[in-house]
């Protein structure tokens, strides 16, 4: 949603610009400066671009108080003195950064959702090429899991799921035979 709200504001932000210069161009009678000369050829031209403009700026604004409007994606556990809520981004930051605990793990990319189970983990990770799958990826769930519960306190969490993305290249220079 964020990268798509970033998209449109960019676009009307583009689409406002080369708007204005062209209405200064035309206003100053600057025929350089004039990119909608070619607009008056045509008047339903003119009413299809106000109308994208529009749209574009409409939307943009919709997105914009939606965002504003709704909820940020939290998980919410009692402790001690009442309710705490954590961010969905503020786990997979804390996630992200505990990529340096797992030999052979190069990345981390966590996603987390809330369900029945408790929380939902789902982390992609780059591993060294040299990185055995099944122990790297078992290790990064318990520390994952140990982590999240005893420093976050977050103690329903539910299954964390490890997808291998890429294996990443061995940059360590090979060893040519004639060397000793």
């Amino acid at each position: 949603m964020r990268g798509l709200r970033r998209l449109f504001t960019v676009v009307s932000v583009l689409v406002v610009f080369v708007f204005g210069l062209g209405l200064c161009g035309s206003v100053w009678d600057v025929k350089e400066m004039s990119i909608f000369t070619w607009l008056t050829v045509d008047e339903s031209i003119i009413l299809i671009t106000g109308v994208v403009m529009v749209a574009i700026t409409l939307l943009t604004a919709i997105m914009a108080f939606v965002e504003f409007v709704l909820p940020e994606n939290t998980y919410a556990f009692q402790a001690g003195g009442g309710e705490v809520r954590v961010a969905f981004t503020a786990i997979e930051d804390y996630v992200r950064r505990l990529s340096g605990q797992v030999p052979g793990l190069k990345e981390m990319r966590p996603s987390v959702r809330s369900s029945k189970r408790g929380l939902e983990l789902v982390i992609r990770v780059v591993l060294e090429a040299h990185a055995n799958i099944p122990e790297a990826s078992a290790r990064v769930q318990e520390v994952i899991r140990r982590r999240v519960e005893q420093e976050l306190g977050i103690q329903d969490v539910g299954p964390i799921r490890v997808y291998v993305s890429r294996i990443a290249h061995d940059e360590r220079k090979p060893v040519e035979q004639g060397e000793g």
